[in-house]
């Protein structure tokens, strides 16, 4: 049997993707009903467990006890999502025979390149962007049908881009990253507002920005254009300030506690504080502010709720309060200055619009 069919059966038989809504109110869209629970309570979530493993894994790396493996660390987290729903073994065939078909287009490409990191990226990048027998002449494309199903969370697993060969502008940069990790190429994850790419420099110092799901590489400042990137962005290093690998498991921790709201509604309490903190140590200028800021607002508004005030923000009688809530409007001032960009929801409508005609064309990538 080939790799093709091998590699076909495991992706058929190994992943269940396990997509329940939350059995109880959203922190989103009924603070009120949420503010007489005890969102610390995990016993509600039965999977939660598996969320404190990602956690502690991506943790023991962070501080040193044990190597950084970008695989293993969106392994954990996916897993967590998936509710224990996956298989590591076909996981990690997958991945390795993926690294090894890249390294021997490396290998013939070697000699007209000036360097083997050249090389590996330059195969990286056919990967994506062409049908090869790498790939068994079927490059990955776009899904989008996850971004009308679910604003593109399953898309964006790199599972799913594997068992479907349809990925988003995280999951494609994530395994291209994974794949790099693996196969020693030097490369980078860079941000932008609701969007990942590529960086990686050639031998005479210059950076390349790859877009893997237009298969292409561009101009930063396309990239800079065409998200929302301001100047502040770029000089704070919030956005398209290509990431370390520590950097990038903080990422990877961000995700986590993305993929937790999304499972039990939450997103603040003990477990997500605990995440932003760690993170925030490793990578102070990173998205893990934003999971910082909703946890502070919420607990202010939880606490005034609780004490008896309805009118919003009003503080009489309560300094201690008012005190908090400055907290967390310096935190949001900090945060607007470092330049961060929110889409609306009129925003991603034009876009996922946008998305639609192109597919309707036929002009999709």
């Amino acid at each position: 049997m080939n790799l093709k069919m091998n590699i076909l059966l495991i992706l058929l038989y190994s992943f269940e993707f396990v997509l329940a809504s939350p059995s109880f109110p959203l922190q989103t869209e009924d603070p009120i009903a949420n503010f007489v629970l005890n969102e610390d309570d995990t016993t509600r979530y039965t999977h939660h467990y598996l969320y404190e493993q990602a956690y502690h894994l991506i943790e023991d790396m962070l501080e040193g006890r044990r190597p950084i493996s970008i695989k293993d660390a969106e392994f954990a987290i996916e897993h967590a999502f998936l509710e224990g729903h996956t298989n590591r073994v076909s996981y990690d065939y997958i991945i390795a025979a993926i690294a090894n078909n890249v390294l021997r287009d490396a290998a013939m490409l070697r000699p007209r390149m000036p360097s083997d990191a050249t090389a590996k990226n330059l195969a990286l990048t056919l990967f994506f962007s062409e049908d090869r027998e790498s790939n068994n002449y079927q490059h990955y494309t776009y899904d989008v049908q996850s971004l009308f199903n679910d604003g593109g969370l399953v898309g964006g697993l790199v599972l799913s881009l594997l068992q479907t060969g349809k990925g988003t502008c995280r999951s494609m940069p994530y395994l291209y990253k994974i794949l790099a990790h693996e196969i020693d190429a030097p490369s980078y994850i860079a941000c932008a507002p609701m969007h990942f790419y590529i960086k990686h420099q050639d031998d005479k110092g210059i950076w390349w920005c790859y877009e893997s799901t237009l298969y292409t590489y561009c101009d930063e400042e396309y990239i800079i254009n065409i998200n929302h990137v301001s100047p502040q962005a770029v000089a704070s290093g919030l956005y398209t300030k290509p990431l370390t690998d520590k950097e990038m498991l903080c990422q990877i921790l961000y995700d986590l506690c993305y993929f937790y709201e999304k499972k039990t509604g939450f997103y603040s309490n003990a477990f997500i504080r605990k995440c932003y903190q760690l993170g925030l140590r490793y990578f102070p200028i990173s998205a893990l502010r934003v999971s910082e800021l909703g946890d502070l607002k919420y607990q202010v508004d939880k606490e005034l709720w609780n004490r008896g005030k309805t009118d919003e923000y009003n503080f009489a009688d309560y300094p201690d309060l008012q005190e908090r809530y400055m907290q967390v409007q310096a935190k949001r001032k900090e945060l607007e200055d470092l330049g961060y960009y929110q889409y609306s929801q009129q925003e991603i409508k034009r876009k996922l619009d946008y998305i639609k005609e192109l597919e309707e064309k036929g002009e999709l990538p």
